[in-house]
């Protein structure tokens, strides 16, 4: 065997070690084995001292490791050059949490700050494509609750050539512990635009009606234009239904998102119907999903309600959620206002689900 290659294989695969290594391989033909070790003289010494407490000099020596974005294998190689006793690895682990966890943390604003702070990006810039805050509002003292919205002239400009509105909520971005709500539409190659960003305290009716009179007055003032949506894209949620009514009015159309229904239709079908029926009748879920008018839908949904029949706890979920709550799933639900909209909420969904 050659050992250097075996010695380099081994270095590979962790991180500095003991250059002295050793192996054993049975041979296939007989009870035989044979023996590998490499010359190089042993360094445990410098491995093998681990730290159960860190001293501040090492401390500060991993700190200034962390600042240069080292890793916690990197940060072990670091210890092993500089010939400094290597602390246990879930000691290092340990302390290198601790430095990302306060590079992350953040100081709690005072309402008073937040309120000074929006009140100083509130006036309409004239670059069409600089942000701005839109509207936004602080409860009382007594009560832990703001919202406010950003957008800017481009954006909200963009949003008057759409009458769908895709809304939702993200955690996967979050400002002082808060989610942040996104609206916009979008087009047939599923990409998404967004009209504002906005962050608030709570999830209800409303903060969604805030949002989107936001929107709409914010458009008017700083276009002299008026924003006509008459369709909503969201998952379901009454919340975001309603705010959107106190808006826009009752004259609208709620579309529910095709991937939300379907995922949400999937789940029950496991727990629902037996193993061997769950494939055919997701295919006819599809079916039923391309239904090109209403009437064809309701007249498919009436077939496929006999068809199985047989699943009755699967049969009243389905007609109550998704014939009678939120029926608008299929392909061409709004096909009474003339107007195309993408079946799902995808595009936001990618948006929101980037690493931020």
């Amino acid at each position: 065997m050659n050992l250097s290659r075996f010695a380099a294989r081994k270095l590979k695969k962790t991180f500095l070690q003991c250059q002295s290594g050793m192996r054993i391989e049975l041979h296939k033909k007989d009870l035989g084995a044979s023996l590998f070790a490499s010359r190089n003289e042993h360094n445990c010494s410098q491995l093998t001292q681990a730290a159960s407490k860190l001293t501040p000099e090492v401390r500060q020596f991993i700190t200034e490791l962390h600042a240069r974005g080292l890793k916690l294998k990197a940060v072990q190689d670091e210890f092993i050059k500089a010939k400094k006793p290597l602390p246990a690895r879930s000691v290092l682990a340990n302390e290198i949490a601790r430095l990302r966890r306060m590079d992350t943390s953040q100081a709690v604003i005072k309402l008073s700050e937040l309120h000074d702070l929006l009140k100083q990006h509130s006036t309409i810039p004239e670059d069409e494509c600089k942000a701005y805050v839109v509207d936004f509002k602080i409860a009382d003292e007594n009560e832990v609750r703001f919202d406010f919205v950003v957008s800017s002239k481009k954006l909200l400009d963009l949003n008057t050539r759409s009458q769908v509105c895709n809304a939702d909520t993200t955690y996967n971005l979050v400002w002082q512990g808060y989610p942040v709500q996104v609206t916009g539409h979008t087009d047939f190659n599923k990409k998404f635009h967004p009209s504002a960003i906005s962050v608030s305290t709570n999830e209800d009716e409303e903060t969604y009606a805030f949002i989107f009179q936001t929107l709409k007055d914010g458009t008017n003032l700083a276009l002299s234009k008026d924003l006509k949506q008459s369709i909503l894209m969201a998952d379901g949620a009454k919340a975001i239904s309603n705010g959107f009514h106190r808006a826009f009015g009752s004259d609208f159309t709620e579309l529910m998102c095709w991937y939300h229904a379907k995922t949400a239709m999937k789940d029950n079908i496991t727990h629902l119907v037996p193993k061997e029926h769950q494939e055919r009748l997701l295919q006819d879920i599809d079916r039923l999903q391309l239904s090109q008018t209403p009437a064809m839908f309701d007249k498919a949904s009436v077939l496929f309600l006999e068809k199985y029949s047989k699943f009755t706890e699967f049969v009243d979920y389905f007609a109550q959620q998704w014939l009678h709550l939120h029926r608008n799933w299929y392909e061409v639900a709004c096909v009474d206002r003339d107007i195309k909209a993408p079946g799902t909420n995808n595009g936001l969904e990618l948006l929101r689900m980037r690493k931020h």
